[in-house]
């Protein structure tokens, strides 16, 4: 299985209150539920009780499949 050629990474620069995330990323999600379209989940802890929103980066990807929230290239807030 070989990466689709229009996912590819872009530098960005993400600064939430005093936390900073920098790097290069393939996709970033804000949210207030668990899933995405088609029930992904892409940030289990995320409720729509609390009033707050869950910020997921996703990082390189690689031929294997995907880890799922919290694999080694995926970053939640």
């Amino acid at each position: 299985m070989s990466r689709p050629p229009n996912l590819r990474a872009h530098a960005m620069r993400i600064t939430l209150g005093d936390r900073v995330a920098e790097g290069k990323y393939v996709g970033s999600f804000v949210l207030n539920t668990c899933s995405t379209g088609g029930g992904l989940k892409m940030s289990p802890g995320a409720s729509t009780e609390h009033g707050l929103l869950d910020v997921v980066l996703v990082g390189k990807l690689s031929p294997a499949p995907f880890p799922g929230p919290g694999g080694p290239d995926v970053d939640r807030w």
